[in-house]
């Protein structure tokens, strides 16, 4: 917007306040509007020192920006951003105050998710092939039941891997409250002792949204090597899918 725009549209404009400046850039002008209502308010150079040794600024602005939009905007900008666990949830996430909120979730991309249960909940833990067998025939079941493509899971000694897809959100969150409360109730045997203990599982579910093909890969490899270590048919590495080389990431699909 061109200054002799703008001046028609204010013609009662100040310039000589230097501290008006900075907001009446962002709008094109080069002063601040006088209020007419409130001519006690009119800034001129017979007020520029009490407005410069003023501790309000706020009676100082123009109209536009005291009004409830701008108010909600300014205070917006103040919410910090977390962009490396901008799409995470769960776990030990939950225990800052950046990690509360709404689970982020996509019907595009898939979603990486990892149950971890509470150390000493299982004396042989998860690998128990009655346990096994426990949490297969649930996550079948309650993935057809609430329409959930499962591309690749991991049952490790203390943790699930889960790589999953689905088209609603609201039978993500359905199926992380079955499985999860079916799997900590029929292991531990709730409805046959009738006793509550503690969590049966150390966090809420961690989840992570995929975006990206590389990122999509990176998982992939991740959940096969954990299905591949649990197995037994490949030793554990502490670097996990760090520094392997295109041959040893496809001897992970062979």
């Amino acid at each position: 917007m061109s200054w002799s725009r703008s001046k028609r549209r204010l013609p009662k404009v100040v310039r000589d306040s230097p501290l008006s400046r900075p907001f009446y850039q962002l709008m094109g002008c080069g002063g601040i509007r006088r209020n007419r209502r409130n001519p006690g308010l009119r800034i001129s150079c017979r007020t520029q020192k009490l407005r410069d040794s003023s501790s309000d600024p706020a009676l100082f602005l123009p109209r536009c920006f005291s009004t409830r939009r701008y108010r909600s905007m300014k205070q917006h900008s103040f919410q910090k951003t977390n962009w490396d666990h901008r799409f995470c949830y769960g776990g030990e996430l939950r225990k800052s105050r950046q990690g509360r909120g709404i689970r982020p979730l996509s019907t595009r991309d898939p979603l990486h998710l990892v149950l971890k249960v509470r150390p000493g909940e299982l004396k042989k833990g998860l690998k128990n092939p009655a346990t096994h067998t426990l949490i297969l025939r649930l996550l079948k079941m309650y993935s057809k039941k609430f329409f959930i493509k499962v591309e690749q899971f991991s049952v490790n000694s203390d943790h699930i891997h889960l790589l999953v897809r689905c088209s609603k959100r609201s039978f993500f969150h359905n199926f992380f409250r079955v499985l999860a409360g079916q799997i900590a109730q029929q292991a531990t045997h709730t409805f046959s002792t009738k006793k509550e203990g503690k969590s049966f599982w150390k966090a809420r579910p961690w989840s992570r949204v995929i975006r990206g093909y590389k990122a999509y890969l990176q998982v992939r490899d991740y959940v096969k090597l954990n299905a591949l270590e649990t197995s037994g048919r490949r030793a554990y590495r502490k670097e996990r899918t760090r520094g392997l080389s295109l041959e040893q990431l496809r001897e992970l699909w062979s």
